[in-house]
């Protein structure tokens, strides 16, 4: 990385921003921002904070003024935003401005010495808690030493918007740290309004994808008004009457975090565990996925391609390919007991297939599926296979129902869709797409509460009744495949 003076001066330069506008802004005279460029000073850490937050502002603003926000990801050789509107989002280049800044200021000055400030600090309203909140986790993300944060909050997502705080995690979030957030929920009030609190569960774990969340029952919390960042720092809060939070008090003291971790971790019970997020191996050896598909009823929710009705060639194919790729031999069992699960049970089930319409023809032209815990792509050859032999096993079982949710859904929910859901009225798991691309674990959220999973499959009636979901029965599907399937196959040779 280049040293904090030159990419300041590099900034400047290509923002087409004068130093005098620069110190104007930040309140410094001109000598200061003279001495940050000539390397003879650097800001002090103190300040640093709203130093970088004030300069993100102001190049951002300048960049996107000129309408040189691709430009901007080239010249300073950062990763294209994978979704196209974030490379309109201000807010979006900013932080990519401001994490540039402080990356150069610390690996050229990582032991700054700071004036110590007290070890408890009360903050009151909400701009000022906001500002406070990324003032003080900012500096944690930007390490970049960290591996792993756990974060407990004792906020019932329900009542109190999270979204600000978990669009700061992670957005803050560094690739190669796992953040895992604890949150709880109130079981005595899911029955009140459940549709919408299954929505804002749904919307909260795919919108924040690269964050791991687990949902806790908060009968042993709900009081505690505690956020604690594990091994750091804690928040204790007041809410208003909206749910909001409008007091503060951060507390770093060892001697109270000690006690307030201790206190707030008791409270987070592992039987009280709603969601639980789990590994690869330990669905393996509890032998989940194959009981999961000896029942008689299901509802999936699929959001990437689709890994069902195999024909028992491509599953071998599939085995193959994680042989070659050095998937483990669980994996490869795992492979041949839900193959045999399906072709004796599961294919005879009562199902209903909840899909994308986007998904479908991405599926359609790229060809690319997850089956377990194996990314794999199918040839065209093997696409046409699996459509006959879907079609041979809709046919003989009227009892399958696929239902194809357009585009609009998507685009009211305002969120890409990362979480598929597998469901029976006994078990249900999510898969979580971004880690499985990422090849990071955890994979996989069980949920461990009947009353959450009846919810979750009230969802999928909502879903199958609204406007934007249209349920395709075998003919149909043969002619939604005569219209769209050679028309990928041929972008696909493109």
């Amino acid at each position: 990385m280049e040293s904090y003076s030159h990419l300041l001066k590099q900034l400047l330069q290509f923002s087409d921003t004068k130093a005098i506008i620069l110190a104007n802004v930040l309140g410094y005279d001109i000598s200061y921002i003279s001495k940050w460029c000539n390397g003879a000073k650097i800001p002090s850490a103190k300040n640093l904070h709203a130093i970088h937050k004030k300069m993100s502002a102001l190049f951002a603003k300048e960049i996107a003024n000129n309408k040189q926000e691709t430009s901007f990801f080239l010249e300073f050789n950062l990763d294209l935003p994978k979704e196209k509107d974030s490379m309109r989002d201000r807010e979006f280049l900013e932080s990519s401005i401001h994490n540039l800044l402080t990356q150069a200021y610390y690996q050229e000055n990582p032991n700054p010495e700071i004036t110590q400030e007290e070890d408890i600090k009360f903050v009151v309203g909400k701009e000022e808690i906001s500002v406070f909140f990324e003032e003080k986790f900012k500096p944690l993300f930007l390490q970049g030493n960290i591996s792993k944060l756990e974060i407990f909050m004792t906020l019932d997502f329900t009542v109190t918007d999270v979204s600000e705080i978990l669009s700061l995690f992670s957005k803050l979030k560094w690739e190669d740290t796992s953040v895992y957030i604890s949150l709880g929920v109130n079981l005595e009030q899911l029955e009140e309004n459940s549709h919408k609190k299954m929505n804002q569960l749904f919307h909260i774990l795919n919108r924040y994808i690269n964050l791991n969340i687990e949902i806790y029952s908060n009968k042993h919390f709900q009081n505690m008004n505690t956020i604690l960042v594990k091994d750091y720092f804690a928040f204790q809060y007041s809410l208003d009457s909206l749910g909001e939070i409008q007091s503060l008090t951060w507390i770093q003291n060892k001697l109270f975090l000690h006690s307030l971790s201790r206190f707030t971790l008791d409270a987070f019970k592992k039987e009280d565990k709603l969601l639980g997020l789990v590994n690869t191996k330990k669905l393996q050896k509890e032998g989940y996925r194959t009981t999961f598909y000896t029942s008689d009823s299901y509802n999936f929710f699929l959001v990437q391609g689709f890994e069902f009705l195999l024909p028992p060639t491509i599953i071998d194919n599939i085995a193959n390919y994680a042989k070659e790729k050095k998937y483990s031999e669980q994996d490869l069992i795992s492979i041949l007991k839900v193959k045999i699960a399906w072709e004796e049970i599961f294919e005879n089930s009562s199902i209903n297939f909840f899909i994308l319409k986007n998904s479908i023809f991405r599926y359609l032209e790229k060809g690319e599926l997850t089956y377990m815990n194996i990314h794999y792509k199918t040839s065209i050859e093997e696409r046409k296979m699996h459509y006959e032999y879907a079609m041979k096993i809709l046919e003989k079982n009227p009892k399958i129902h696929f239902h194809v949710i357009e585009d609009e859904f998507v685009e009211k929910s305002n969120f890409v869709y990362n979480i598929g859901v597998f469901g029976n009225y006994k078990k249900m798991f999510f898969k979580n797409y971004y880690n499985l691309e990422q090849q990071k674990e955890p994979y996989f959220t069980i949920v461990n509460n009947s009353k959450i999973l009846k919810h979750i499959h009230g969802l999928f009636d909502k879903i199958r009744l609204s406007k934007y979901c249209t349920e395709y029965h075998v003919e149909e599907l043969k002619v939604f495949w005569e219209k769209y399937g050679n028309m990928f196959f041929r972008l696909t040779n493109l």
